[in-house]
C-alpha cells in the first residue's frame, strides 16, 4: 500500500483486530457491507458503513451512519442530499482532529536505517508489504537512496519481482503488489 497503511484483507471484524493487533497496526478501519439478495424485486440490497477501531483496546473510536444502496439512489435521483458527503466528512474530520501521526524519531539517521534495513532483510515474510512500505519511508527521507531501495526490493521479493517493483512501469508494480494484496 504505502507507508502507514496495511490492508489485512476480508473477514469478520474480531478476526482483523487480531491480524491487526499481530502486525502492529495502531486504527483498524472497517468497511462494513452487507448484501441483500432480492426477494420480491431484481433489486439487491447493499448497505455499508465505516468504522474506526483502536486496535489495543477494541474502542470504537467512530462510526459513519449506514447506508442503503437504496436510499441513496433515490435521493440521488430527485437532486435531493443522500448524507454520504456529510458523513465522510465527519469522519476525516475525526482523522485529522482525533488521530495523531508520531514523527520519526529525531535521532533517525542513515546509519540507524541501514541497521534497521538489514535487521528487517535478514527476516522472512509471509506478506513482505508493511517491510517494503517502511523501507520506501526511510529512501522517500532521503536516509539512503533508490539504490539500496532496489537492492531491498530483491532480497525481499526475490529478483524478478524486486526489478519488477522498483520499475516506473505501473503496471509491472501493480502486478507484484496484486501478488501479495489479500484477495477480496
Amino acid at each position: 500500500m504505502m507507508p502507514g497503511l496495511t490492508l489485512l484483507g476480508v473477514g469478520q471484524q474480531r478476526a482483523l483486530l487480531d491480524r491487526a493487533k499481530k502486525e502492529g497496526v495502531d486504527v483498524l478501519i472497517v468497511f462494513s457491507v452487507k448484501i441483500t439478495p432480492p426477494k420480491k424485486t431484481n433489486l439487491t440490497i447493499n448497505e455499508a458503513s465505516i468504522a474506526l477501531l483502536d486496535v489495543r483496546t477494541f474502542k470504537r473510536l467512530h462510526a459513519t451512519k449506514t447506508f442503503r444502496n437504496t436510499e441513496v439512489q433515490r435521493a440521488r435521483e430527485a437532486n435531493k442530499d443522500d448524507g454520504l458527503d456529510k458523513e465522510l466528512e465527519k469522519l476525516f474530520a475525526f482523522v485529522d482532529s482525533g488521530l495523531k501521526l508520531t514523527a520519526l524519531p529525531s535521532g533517525l539517521n542513515s546509519e540507524n536505517v541501514k541497521n534497521q534495513v538489514r535487521r528487517l532483510l535478514g527476516e522472512k515474510y509471509e506478506n513482505p508489504l508493511p517491510v517494503l512500505a517502511e523501507i520506501k519511508l526511510y529512501q522517500s527521507k532521503g536516509l539512503y537512496d533508490k539504490t539500496v531501495l532496489h537492492k531491498a526490493y530483491n532480497i525481499v521479493l526475490k529478483p524478478t519481482y524486486g526489478k519488477m517493483l522498483a520499475s516506473d512501469n505501473i503496471e509491472d508494480r501493480k502486478r507484484v503488489l496484486d501478488k501479495y494484496l489479500p484477495e477480496s
